[in-house]
């Protein structure tokens, strides 16, 4: 038998259903290849420890040319630039920021980043995708067009929830308890709310690298969302954000001590450094500080294929 996940519908309404009938579905006989085929590579993790580590950063060497993706796809010459970053920050043991302008594929480098990593690396996640609401399906999309990774989306009611964690978090011994150090799925897209109502199943995880998208949310110290993402065991961080520059020097401290918080500790000697910025002087010190943290880039800079964008307005009486 097999428990099935109906599309559409939420984990709590799975069902476990005999061998013939899901081989009777439309989808049922792929889902079932890919299924076995997961598990194959599943139990090839499992004997093949220790998992990958951080290579030493003297072995950095940017990529000349975009590796292969699923489909054959390839990255952009910016984009190759940007995940060439990413590596470069990871190896480095420095978390980041990427503050590209929308349009120029920040969701696409972080995947393709991770993707990088698992196979290059062997850091064989867990991964963590923090994003709102709306952008769910697209971090899927993505995440399903340019790799093979195995994602889960992690959201819905506490019912679904608690059927996620039994059959797609951990692997089990023989004695039905979970084996540290080991998670079924590679990828696990949340939202903020969802992160903070299931934090207690989450904290348990030692997440290999985290993006956090909408960063922005990040920003206020009184942030309920950073007080409890705080909580999570991560060994790399990235911000995605598309708006950094307008941050006040308090939201840009709360943004870096969320981003290294052993660092940027004390929001007081942060704003007694920084806090001023009345003259060039000043602006450029705080600059010096960000080169390294973040990568900021405009579409006019990067990629003058992409048109202008434009804006249309349309009066409609009202109904």
């Amino acid at each position: 038998s097999y428990l099935v996940k109906w599309c559409a519908l939420p984990y709590e309404d799975a069902t476990w259903e005999k061998e013939e009938v899901v081989k009777g579905l439309a989808d049922g006989p792929d889902s079932i290849r890919e299924y076995r085929s997961r598990l194959t590579l599943d139990q090839k993790r499992m004997g093949a420890l220790p998992v990958g580590r951080r290579p030493d950063r003297s072995s950095w060497k940017p990529f000349e040319e975009s590796p292969v993706y699923k489909a054959d796809n390839t990255l952009r010459s910016y984009q190759l630039e940007g995940v060439n970053w990413l590596v470069f920050c990871w190896m480095n043991q420095q978390s980041c920021i990427i503050a590209d302008e929308m349009g120029l594929g920040k969701t696409v480098q972080s995947v393709a980043f991770l993707d990088l990593i698992y196979q290059k690396f062997n850091v064989r996640g867990p991964f963590l995708i923090v994003a709102p609401l709306s952008t769910l399906p697209h971090w899927q999309r993505e995440f399903e067009a340019w790799t093979n990774l195995n994602v889960i989306v992690y959201h819905g009611s506490k019912a679904s929830r608690d059927v996620m964690y039994e059959y797609e978090f951990f692997f089990k011994n023989a004695q039905d308890q979970p084996i540290p150090g080991f998670t079924k799925f590679d990828v696990l897209i949340t939202t903020y709310e969802m992160a903070m109502a299931g934090i207690e199943q989450l904290v348990n995880i030692t997440w290999r690298a985290a993006i956090f998208d909408e960063a922005h949310r990040l920003k206020n110290r009184q942030s309920k969302a950073a007080d409890v993402l705080k909580t999570l065991e991560v060994e790399h961080k990235i911000l995605l954000s598309g708006t950094p520059i307008q941050n006040s020097i308090e939201e840009l401290w709360s943004l870096l001590n969320f981003l290294q918080p052993q660092r940027f500790y004390s929001e007081e000697e942060f704003l007694d450094e920084y806090g001023d910025l009345t003259n060039a002087d000043d602006v450029a010190r705080l600059q010096e500080l960000l080169k390294p943290l973040m990568l900021r880039r405009l579409k006019e800079d990067v990629e003058k294929s992409i048109p202008v964008k434009e804006e249309t307005i349309i009066e409609v009486e009202l109904t």
